[in-house]
């Protein structure tokens, strides 16, 4: 689960050129990760659809690897 959040937040930056919870001190980038929605402004939507699944703060709830594989592939798309 921490490899698929690291892979939405890379997905974000890769899109945007800046990570999904802001720039700042650590303790205020941690901060928002705990608390805070993603800001995945500017990503294209199906990109910002798996980053969003990618970034759940449960990492229960985050989808496994080989289904972020089939969404980036188009092989399937990300639930709602």
């Amino acid at each position: 689960p921490s490899d698929v959040f690291s892979m939405g937040a890379t997905l974000c930056f890769a899109a945007t050129g800046r990570g999904p919870f802001a720039a700042g001190t650590s303790a205020a980038v941690l901060y928002r990760v705990l608390e805070a929605e993603p800001d995945l402004r500017g990503m294209p939507a199906g990109a910002a659809d798996v980053a969003r699944r990618c970034l759940v703060k449960d990492p229960a709830r985050r989808p496994t690897a080989p289904q972020v594989a089939m969404w980036l592939r188009g092989a399937a798309t990300p639930p709602p």
